[in-house]
């Protein structure tokens, strides 16, 4: 069962968000893209204001007007209709303080729990931290090494230098100058393409297994098991572009895998205390760093109250 939206704004958001993905794949459908924005002013202004922050993905996430390029993944016409429906506009990565250190010629930025923070590189690289994430890179000798320590990134990569080199755990990846959001996994790393190339650039030494490599709108997972493409659905663009604007995406997924996406940005943690709450689906758009209207949602249509305690909140069923 799906939890209701916080209210007819964000409600519109979402949808705004995924007619906009589909606008960029190219599987949207015309006809039914202007009856759903001709419904209301409301409707149109979702899609203006989703389509500036797509805007600002497509041209880069902070960088110089000309470092953002042309798109060569979307098509002049594709990009006419969706400019003649949206106006220009921002995507805000939130930023703050950075603490930046320097060991063994690396230099090193992390983000605690709730916290997103962005940096420009030396090489002109902009990188997005998400919540609880850690980076580390190296730029020297016409070499450019970034190495995802923990957690989450959006990254622009310069196109002054040579592909960058993205490093997880035991896996590597070869980035050309575009748009990327990747994320660290139980055993690997996922990365999502949205302008650009990533390519696997090889496992853990004595590995026999072939490179492949990921254009626009797919995602590159790496594993010790080697390397899996798959197209970026719109539901995952849509996702990526939450977290960046500080909220967190939900549709038709297991509560118990929706709190445990939550408990990334909160030191209080949810807890789940009956099991068979787990199974539950859930969908909806909140604010990653606040649950308060998620709570409430769960408590208005599901029954399920949240209860705090000593380290966190406990969902419980509500007694009848």
């Amino acid at each position: 069962m799906d939890l209701p939206r916080r209210s007819v704004p964000d409600r519109l958001a979402t949808q705004a968000a995924e007619w906009v993905a589909r606008h960029d794949l190219g599987t949207v459908d015309p006809a039914a893209f202007e009856e759903w924005r001709g419904r209301s002013p409301a409707h149109a202004l979702a899609f203006a204001r989703a389509y500036a922050a797509w805007e600002k993905v497509g041209s880069g996430i902070g960088l110089d007007a000309e470092q953002g390029g042309a798109r060569a993944d979307l098509s002049f016409s594709r990009r006419a209709m969706m400019r003649a429906a949206g106006a220009a506009g921002l995507i805000v990565l939130a930023g703050g303080g950075m603490a930046v250190s320097r060991a063994y010629a690396w230099d090193r930025v992390e983000t605690g729990i709730g916290e997103t923070r962005k940096l420009r590189l030396p090489d002109g690289s902009l990188l997005a931290l998400n919540t609880d994430s850690s980076v580390a890179w190296r730029v020297k000798g016409g070499k450019r090494i970034l190495r995802l320590e923990r957690g989450e990134m959006a990254l622009e990569v310069s196109p002054k230098g040579p592909p960058l080199l993205l490093e997880g755990e035991d896996v590597k990846i070869s980035l050309t100058s575009g748009l990327f959001n990747a994320r660290l996994m139980p055993g690997g790393i996922d990365v999502m393409v949205l302008r650009g190339e990533a390519r696997s650039a090889g496992q853990a030494e004595g590995s026999d297994l072939r490179p492949e490599a990921a254009g626009a709108y797919r995602m590159l997972s790496l594993t010790d098991a080697g390397p899996r493409i798959s197209p970026a659905s719109e539901l995952q663009v849509a996702a990526t572009l939450a977290w960046q604007s500080g909220e967190i995406l939900f549709q038709d997924e297991p509560l118990s895998a929706a709190i445990g996406e939550y408990n990334r940005y909160l030191e209080r943690k949810i807890v789940i205390a009956d099991p068979a709450l787990g199974a539950i689906r859930v969908g909806g758009r909140f604010t990653s760093t606040d649950p308060t209207i998620f709570f409430e949602a769960l408590d208005a249509t599901l029954d399920i109250q949240a209860s705090p305690s000593d380290e966190g909140f406990l969902l419980t069923r509500k007694n009848n």
